[in-house]
């Protein structure tokens, strides 16, 4: 069962960029509700709550994608959670020039500073397999999202039980209108 799921994790992986939606305008809160939507199970089983806010764009940008990348990033801080604590996650957007930002932070098991470098690593897990599903693969695939779409993606934790907040940026691109563009010449 586990090999399933690792194999599983890395076509997954493999596809980014390749067995994906195309690059086109999306609307980046119609991305986060269908990551919501699919999060359901999750948030209810958790007793959670995920609190949306900010300004949330429409870029060039593969939805499926997008979408996996927010899922996997509430997911994780629905997932890495404190027993005695109810999770709390926040989902926060915002437009710095021509950057767009998302916040994911969360009231987790937070992560050992000396540790964020291995994060986004394939099949590198900081927690054991007794405590916490997965394949080590999740972190992974949102950074090679995030690379796909020229952004960048990192985390903050001040240490153990003090949570993490994960941020990633992707570029607002310019739509170019290709049909105009050739009829003009």
């Amino acid at each position: 069962k586990r090999m399933d799921e690792m194999i599983l994790a890395l076509l997954d992986f493999s596809r980014v960029g390749r067995k994906t939606e195309e690059m086109k305008l999306i609307d980046t809160r119609s991305s986060l509700d269908e990551a919501l939507a699919f999060l359901a199970p999750e948030i209810k089983n958790s007793g959670g709550r995920i609190n949306v806010s900010g300004e949330w764009v429409k870029l060039i940008a593969s939805r499926d994608e997008i979408t996996r990348l927010l899922q996997n990033l509430m997911g994780n801080a629905l997932k890495y959670h404190l027993a005695d604590k109810v999770v709390e996650v926040d989902v926060n957007a915002k437009i710095k020039g021509d950057i767009f930002q998302v916040t994911v932070s969360d009231n987790g098991i937070g992560i050992e500073p000396t540790q964020i470098k291995r994060l986004f690593k394939v099949f590198s897990r900081l927690q054991s397999r007794s405590h916490f599903e997965g394949s080590g693969v999740g972190l992974a695939l949102c950074r090679k999202i995030v690379e796909h779409h020229d952004g960048e993606i990192w985390v903050e934790s001040e240490g153990e039980g003090q949570g993490a907040m994960f941020k990633f940026t992707l570029p607002i691109k310019e739509v170019s209108d290709e049909k105009h563009d050739k009829t003009d010449h």
